[in-house]
């Protein structure tokens, strides 16, 4: 599904090759992978579905990054341009999110005065990343979301703002 929208414009003919379906296997993998890291960075911290204050320039930097995400996916999904939302959700998520801010979280878990936060902003971009994604990986995204022991199904929450 993930595969059909990405590199699909509306009104244009895809011819479907098995690596486009090979290289969103590797993003459902990937997605996967930084669900299993946050919820294993958590300890005996709680989830939170709250924005958390940021620290450091990282926290800042990820918080910021994933607002901008927010509003331009939205405006793509409102203005029928899913395959340029799915795409600027799968850039983030992939390179913000798992190869800048998980790397430079790895340090800040291991500071007391840093952990908790880190840990929460982990979670919210998680949380935010997975209501951005369901519409198009609604199974994938709700198993990771269900791993979350969120009271309510992934499907009936709001909608990032």
């Amino acid at each position: 599904r993930f595969a059909i929208i990405f590199n699909t414009a509306p009104g244009t003919d895809m011819a479907m090759a098995e690596d486009k379906i090979k290289g969103m296997k590797h993003f459902a993998n990937k997605l996967w992978n930084i669900g299993r890291y946050v919820i294993s960075a958590s300890g005996e911290l709680q989830v939170t579905n709250n924005k958390p204050t940021p620290i450091t320039d990282a926290d800042k930097d990820i918080l910021t990054k994933l607002e901008a995400v927010i509003k331009s996916s939205t405006d793509h999904i409102e203005n029928f341009r899913l395959h340029e939302a799915a795409q600027e959700i799968y850039h983030f998520t992939w390179k913000e999110f798992a190869d800048v801010y998980i790397e430079a979280s790895k340090i800040q878990l291991q500071n007391e005065v840093q952990k908790e936060t880190t840990y929460n902003i982990l979670t919210y971009n998680l949380i935010t990343i997975l209501k951005l994604l369901h519409p198009f990986m609604p199974f994938v995204t709700e198993e990771i979301w269900g791993k979350l022991n969120q009271k309510k199904l992934l499907l009936v929450e709001n909608w990032p703002k």
